[in-house]
């Protein structure tokens, strides 16, 4: 990362803070999303989600675009409950 897009090395802390916000968030939020949306389309939102993130690190042109896809990717990470 720190030859490719020329930050620090450093910088990898604060991908893996977006990332790992993006996953707590989404394990917060699972439980309200499932009974609304039903399981199909929480993990059809889930994959797209990854999908487009995964794109973009195929594309990320700076390292703000790559902080950029950290958000969806982390968001994509959902956990699926059982009532």
């Amino acid at each position: 990362m720190n030859t490719d897009l020329g930050v620090p090395i450093g910088n990898a802390g604060i991908a893996s803070f977006i990332i790992s916000m993006g996953t707590i968030i989404s394990g917060l939020f699972s439980y309200k999303l499932n009974p609304i949306l039903g399981t199909g389309k929480v993990t059809t939102i889930s994959i797209v989600m990854t999908v487009a993130a995964l794109l973009g690190f195929s594309l990320w042109p700076s390292f703000i675009w790559l902080l950029a896809c950290l958000i969806p990717s982390g968001l994509g990470a959902v956990q699926l409950t059982q009532d």
